[in-house]
């Protein structure tokens, strides 16, 4: 049986949303989201993902709606 992991991050404990993109990435148009919390929390990463700036916005808007300070 193969055991899976899941992990949460949840948008008060999120300190940084980074796009980053390889050779491949440039060429095909494909890049990868890092979502980063302090702690224990970690990072998440969706790879090789179609457009992701509008994902990384979106993941922004949430942060701000649980940290409106931050604007």
């Amino acid at each position: 049986m193969v055991d899976k992991k899941t992990v949460r991050i949840w948008p008060a404990n999120v300190q940084d949303v980074t796009c980053r993109f390889g050779i491949l990435g440039r060429i095909f148009g494909l890049m990868d989201i890092e979502v980063e919390s302090g702690g224990t929390y970690g990072k998440i990463v969706f790879s090789f993902l179609p457009s992701p700036r509008g994902l990384q916005e979106e993941i922004e808007r949430a942060i701000l709606a649980f940290h409106p300070q931050m604007v």
